[in-house]
């Protein structure tokens, strides 16, 4: 079976939660399948040559489709088009007109068996394959998009701002729902987002497929020489991540400190706004770190991942990252949504400020609780979240219609 991934980025290094769930896709895919990727590149900046090292590896053959800004008398037909149908006007930043013409005219050109899109806001693509293409279409989903905007509305606290985010749930409600229906089938990463999905669409085809981990490549680290050091890890352009950054460094982090005054905390991420950029400078003990080339060093040095999410969803590659590594993680209850995990076995679970604050100072001071649960959570990697687990479902998703 041929099967075309189409990305919005190029997969490579895998550096960042999607960037891992896609090039495992295509890693176990590619096991007994044939994988061409196609996917849009900024001329100059090396992605093309990125993409191409997958090659071989991964793909059988990799198609990097250049592509240049649009001005904006361009954007006015597809804005239309957009508003006219109730598309999401955001998912115009990834219309990119050159990969739409790829797309059709590699479908026209070639047979393909399966045509995976990634993303919500990848969707409209479905209308650019070649119509004498006979292939099945798959929406792989990171995240349901209209509960990740709901979610982000009910945190929001500026009324103007919350109004705003009502009205983007609406569209993005509108047209997830609307391609999860007119593709063959949908998978996401978790049973609560198939569950969620099948209740707003119950003739679509859903599958859950959650995201894992290579353990095999991640040894668990030895444990921290103190246990002062905190983290928060999670790209800083992926709004609830700055909700959770904003909501640790002003309401759990001063707490902790009151009780621990030479506890840190990093935040951990790339393309902080200005608004986490100013809590480095402004929460004693707090450093915000932008991106860095690696996280392990962050990993070796602290005690405890902690993610506070309070919107969002679908997987946490950063919970089961941490849990791989063998760093506990405190987290809230939506923060964990989706995952197979038991509080006080796997991770510990506190919603609420003061209660997340206390749970993150038991397990500073409390080095049995501690190790017991490293190893309770590295075991549920291995047992359940590993990808020569994960990479059978996948492979299974794609090969039973």
């Amino acid at each position: 079976m041929r099967v075309l991934v189409l990305t919005s980025y190029v997969p490579y290094p895998p550096n960042a939660g999607a960037k891992i769930r896609v090039s495992n896709h295509m890693r176990y895919l590619s096991r007994e399948h044939e994988v061409v990727l196609l996917c849009p590149v900024r001329p100059g900046s090396g992605q093309a040559e990125a993409a191409r090292r997958l090659v071989g590896e991964y793909c059988s053959a990799v198609v990097p489709v250049p592509w240049h800004k649009r001005s904006k008398i361009r954007f006015l037909p597809h804005l239309g088009r957009y508003i006219a149908r109730g598309e999401p006007i955001g998912n115009l930043t990834f219309y990119y007109e050159e990969l739409a013409a790829a797309l059709h005219d590699l479908t026209a050109r070639r047979r393909f068996d399966v045509i995976d899109v990634h993303h919500g806001y990848m969707g409209p693509y479905i209308e650019h394959i070649a119509p004498q293409s006979r292939a099945r279409t798959v929406f792989s989903l990171h995240n349901v998009p209209y509960v990740q905007w709901w979610r982000m509305m009910l945190a929001e606290r500026d009324p103007l701002q919350k109004l705003r985010l009502f009205r983007d749930w609406l569209f993005q409600k509108h047209a997830t729902l609307a391609y999860v229906r007119r593709y063959d089938r949908t998978i996401v990463v978790s049973e609560r987002d198939r569950e969620i999905l099948l209740r707003d669409a119950p003739q679509a085809d859903v599958v859950a497929v959650p995201t894992g981990m290579n353990s095999d490549r991640m040894a668990v680290l030895p444990p921290p020489e103190d246990f002062r050091h905190l983290m928060l890890v999670g790209s800083m352009y992926y709004r609830p991540n700055v909700d959770a950054a904003r909501f640790l460094a002003r309401e759990i982090f001063p707490r902790i400190r009151a009780r621990v005054p030479d506890a840190r905390l990093f935040i951990i991420g790339a393309h902080p706004p200005r608004s986490v950029r100013r809590l480095g400078e402004r929460v004693a003990g707090l450093t915000v770190t932008g991106y860095v080339d690696s996280v392990r060093p962050y990993y070796e040095r602290a005690c405890l991942n902690l993610v506070p999410l309070r919107a969002g969803s679908g997987i946490r590659v950063k919970i089961l990252e941490s849990l791989a590594w063998g760093r506990p993680v405190v987290t809230t209850t939506l923060g964990c949504e989706g995952l197979s995990v038991r509080h006080g076995e796997h991770l510990i679970i506190a919603d609420g400020a003061e209660e997340f604050a206390a749970q993150v100072v038991r397990l500073m001071n409390d080095r049995q609780a501690w190790h017991r649960l490293a190893a309770g959570g590295r075991r549920l990697i291995e047992e359940v979240y590993d990808w020569r687990v994960v990479g059978r479902q996948l492979v299974a998703a794609f090969s039973t219609w």
